[in-house]
């Protein structure tokens, strides 16, 4: 290998040397001396001069989140949390003594290089008023106005006492259908890095903030237009790939980007009640069942007055559970009135028709189920669950299974539909209630149970998993309500 001449090793090594001393410089001067000098003869000048080399390195925390039962708002620390000092030995980068913990005041102490912080040596408190910011929402979720937990005092007209607090505004921001910032309308909207739907303004792009991070693609709120194109968009034929929330902003609201919920709503009943402990149950079988089958659609319960339709992803769904009169009522004032008067008006409910939902063809419009528990232990003998542990459980979560199925728009198995968009199968699961637990197919018994239809051994339920995925996605769930 051709070595270098003196004066240019020298000039080079001398510019790594002093070039800076971050956590890089000192490694590249080093690979250097050995790839120059031989590792021998490096280590032995590194040997008499590297302890005049040190490398400082410092851990900064920037900001912690703010949570309740959501995102609140953010701290914006900027604290160095440790410092670590090293220096050149025999070759090498060694830790000289211990870093220096310091934690915005919190409490004072050391801790080893590479280890967790000591006990604290004394209990100090210290807090800064303005570094907290908390963000103030509208219905959609979207960002509007950030203030700081300092409040600002009033004085009264002897300027002498406070009268009222008014709290500090840190930023303030309007916005267009689609998210983009209205100009003229906005104050030190760069403050604060949440925006449009609550997601992650990126500013880098275009140099602007009406770039957004919707975490499974980003979006341009100046065009209404993502990036990328949708991974179902097979599914969406009748909307471009590129669309974003079905072009339909004021009605749907996109958390992050995914799909594949189904909310459970149910409704307190004097004739339908149903047991922390059995909703619980039924949550529980229907995860594992779509579990079973290789699904990631998953389901939870939400509180009935606090459940908000907006906030349905266009792949999300809701099913409400209660007696007939009350889920009706319940669906024509909180979740689609048109679906409850032109096709709930005669559903009859009861042990006989306990389910009933949308279906359209499998539209993203597709996302209410009805279920009817007033006679919930007739209809599990109906379904033959009668003799089965948790008997009614698994019949309140066979109907919801079920009715996801018509939401993906899937008919009855062995049905010949009458419009075009009509999804024929030959699903046990989509079976009617009379036909559920007759025979399915010569690999199993004469007395199918529940668990038996509930996966998709011998490819039985294969049209269910492919419509179902279609309709609801492929992404884990990921609830926001």
């Amino acid at each position: 290998m051709t070595q270098a001449t003196g004066s240019s090793f020298f000039t080079q090594a001398m510019a790594l040397a002093t070039a800076n001393t971050t956590s890089t410089a000192l490694p590249e001067l080093i690979a250097f001396m050995g790839s120059r000098l031989g590792q021998t003869r490096a280590n032995q000048l590194l040997a008499k001069v590297g302890h005049l080399l040190t490398l400082e390195q410092q851990y900064t925390l920037q900001e912690t989140y703010l949570y309740g039962s959501s995102r609140l708002g953010v701290k914006n620390q900027n604290t160095t949390l440790s410092t670590r000092v090293a220096s050149v030995q025999n070759g090498s980068l060694t830790p000289i003594g211990n870093a220096i913990l310091n934690t915005d005041s919190v409490f004072s102490g050391t801790a080893a290089v590479y280890g967790l912080p000591k006990a604290p040596s004394a209990k100090i408190f210290n807090r800064t008023w303005g570094l907290k910011q908390y963000e103030l929402s509208n219905h959609l979720g979207n960002v509007q106005v950030t203030i700081s937990d300092k409040k600002i005092g009033v004085l009264s007209s002897n300027q002498v006492d406070f009268v009222a607090y008014e709290p500090e505004v840190k930023s303030a921001t309007d916005y267009y259908a689609y998210g983009m910032e209205m100009p003229g309308k906005t104050y030190k909207s760069e403050e604060y890095k949440y925006g449009f739907g609550g997601k992650e303004a990126i500013s880098s792009f275009y140099n602007n903030r009406n770039v957004y991070d919707f975490e499974a693609r980003f979006f341009d709120s100046r065009i209404a237009r993502t990036f990328s194109l949708d991974p179902h968009f097979k599914s969406y034929p009748f909307i471009s790939g590129y669309s974003f929330l079905g072009n339909n902003s004021i009605l749907i609201v996109d958390v992050d980007g995914r799909d594949n919920f189904i909310y459970l709503v149910f409704l307190p009943s004097s004739n339908s009640k149903l047991t922390t402990t059995q909703k619980n149950a039924i949550v529980a079988k229907i995860n594992k069942s779509y579990r079973d089958l290789g699904l990631e659609t998953r389901v939870k319960i939400v509180n009935p007055n606090s459940f908000d339709v907006t906030k349905l992803d266009p792949t999300d769904a809701v099913a409400v559970i209660g007696a007939r009169k009350e889920v009706v009522n319940y669906i024509r004032k909180k979740v689609d009135k048109e679906f409850a008067d032109n096709t709930l008006n005669t559903w009859e409910g009861g042990a006989e028709n306990p389910e009933r939902s949308e279906n359209n063809g499998g539209k993203t419009s597709d996302n209410v189920i009805a279920v009817d528990v007033s006679e919930v232990e007739q209809a599990s003998s109906n379904f033959g669950l009668s003799d089965e542990k948790s008997a009614i459980e698994k019949t309140v979560a066979l109907c919801v299974i079920h009715g996801g199925g018509h939401n993906a728009g899937m008919i009855h198995a062995y049905e010949e539909g009458n419009r075009k968009d009509t999804k024929t199968n030959t699903s046990p699961i989509m079976r009617k209630a009379k036909d559920m637990f007759k025979i399915l197919s010569n690999n199993e018994s004469a007395t199918p149970t529940f668990a038996s239809i509930m996966h998709n051994d011998h490819e039985k339920n294969n049209d269910f998993v492919k419509y179902m995925q279609q309709r609801f996605g492929v992404n884990k769930a990921k609830a926001k309500q």
